[in-house]
């Protein structure tokens, strides 16, 4: 929400690139994690539901930073 105001619909390429840089290595963290963890299996159940937030802060954060809503 923050760049919004910086941004338009020709200017957003130096914004979207590292937000989707630091999407991707979160989403890869969430993932290790999911294949590592040998604890409690219910962990997996909120790691898995952080993995569909994930969708959502892509969705809402690529449109914020493009200004192209659905």
């Amino acid at each position: 929400m923050a760049v919004c105001p910086i941004t338009g619909l020709k200017n957003y390429d130096s914004w979207i690139i590292p937000f989707w840089l630091i999407l991707i290595l979160y989403l890869i963290s969430l993932v290790v994690s999911l294949l590592k963890f040998e604890g409690n299996k219910i962990v997996h159940i909120a790691l898995i539901a952080e993995i569909i937030s994930a969708f959502l802060i892509w969705l809402v954060g690529t449109m914020t930073i493009t200004h192209d809503w659905m």
